[in-house]
């Protein structure tokens, strides 16, 4: 398979026969064939980082061994792995792999996970977790029938079935309390595309770049210049290139990190992001923000809804703006799955990029300031379990 665009289509049928094959106990009996279907059934449309003519895909399977080989060996370096999906009777099946051994496959008990509980979820959320008032209650109760029964100590980066990915990792509720507070989370597309960023590990030229439009008039919102105002001094202090002008910007591909604030937009029935703006009159889709920012190593985005993921209504992909941005051969984005409170960037990003300057990874520099967030505002997950790292997160400044 030649682009990434095409794989969801073409799979269609391998993703049948996988997902049926997770329903037999004796087949999860076995953990190498159960993280081969589980892969399988992860998103295969994402482009590898840092493609040079068009964006393909990373290779499938050569053998039933090679996922599992894949995940031993991601987690040598201390990410362990845990794979997820659905099996055809909607029921989750999940291994991980911790310190190079792969774990005894998991069937979820239905009143553990279960598909359809999941699909009622995902029809509200996670848009309304950044609108509703009383959202530290909203997180606990909403997500009462969708946890796991366990997980590995982190860092952990989940590997999840195209229909599990819309749920955000950081909320995955394990040992009384959600993951995201208790140790580092990411998601990543699947780990044939973790093996492609691992082969290729940090890319940029060094730049690190922010774009913030701070067009509009006065009768109208300021959201985005009180944000850039507040970041300023942080921008200053790291040597940003700062662009605030009112159109997307068109120098910032292959830069090393871009920071990007904006409104985001989802469609009027609350699923599929649609539109990136600014207060003054620029709307632009998810693609073209995306062309813009082709091979950065890592950005971030202040943008409402910006890590969102939504199942492809027609193919085996997803569809969200971080997914459009890993197509665009970046390797890693972080982004809220929710509308995000404007106040967060201001005491993200200070805690953020001073772990990343002194050589955390990408995934321990998002925990130090979510952590440093929930604390702040006195842990309210909208605000302290926003920031959520999807790509390559072991990434290391370079």
């Amino acid at each position: 398979i030649r682009y990434s665009d095409d794989v969801g289509y073409d799979i269609h049928n391998a993703v049948i026969v996988a997902s049926r094959a997770l329903t037999a106990d004796n087949y999860i009996s076995d953990a190498i064939r159960t993280s081969f279907a589980l892969e399988i059934l992860a998103d295969r449309g994402v482009g590898v980082p840092g493609w040079d003519e068009a964006p393909e895909p990373p290779p499938l399977p050569q053998n039933i061994d090679e996922a599992a080989e894949i995940a031993r060996s991601i987690s040598r370096e201390g990410l362990s792995v845990v794979q997820a999906g659905f099996d055809s009777s909607g029921r989750l099946v999940r291994v991980g792999t911790v310190d190079g051994n792969v774990e005894v496959p998991v069937r979820e008990p239905a009143d553990v996970m279960l598909e359809e509980r999941f699909k009622k979820w995902s029809i509200k959320y996670p848009y309304a977790y950044g609108i509703d008032g009383e959202s530290v209650n909203l997180f606990y109760t909403t997500t009462a029938g969708l946890r796991l029964s366990s997980l590995p100590q982190g860092p952990v980066v989940i590997v999840a079935d195209v229909g599990f990915q819309p749920f955000p990792p950081n909320l995955l509720y394990v040992d009384e309390e959600f993951a995201g507070r208790t140790r580092p989370m990411a998601m990543a597309p699947s780990l044939s595309w973790l093996q492609a960023a691992r082969s290729k590990g940090m890319i940029g030229d060094g730049r690190l770049c922010s774009w913030i439009s701070v067009a509009g008039d006065t009768t109208e919102s300021q959201t985005l210049s009180i944000i850039a105002e507040r970041l300023e001094p942080t921008f200053s202090q790291y040597g940003f290139l700062v662009d605030n002008s009112p159109t997307l910007p068109d120098a910032f591909a292959g830069a090393s990190v871009a920071v990007i604030t904006a409104h985001g937009g989802i469609h009027p029935q609350g699923r599929y992001f649609q539109v990136v703006s600014d207060e003054g009159i620029l709307r632009v889709s998810t693609r073209d923000l995306a062309n813009a920012l082709r091979n950065v190593g890592i950005v971030i985005l202040f943008v409402c809804s910006g890590g969102r993921a939504d199942k492809h209504p027609g193919a085996h992909t997803t569809l969200g703006l971080a997914k459009d941005i890993l197509d665009r051969g970046c390797a890693a984005v972080i982004a809220s799955p929710w509308p995000l409170d404007a106040r967060v960037p201001s005491h993200w990003l200070p805690i953020f990029l001073d772990h990343w300057s002194q050589g955390d990874t990408l995934i321990e520099a998002n925990f130090c300031a979510n952590k440093a967030v929930d604390q702040y505002f006195s842990q309210d997950p909208a605000r302290g379990l926003a920031m959520t790292v999807f790509g390559y997160p072991v990434l290391r400044r370079t």
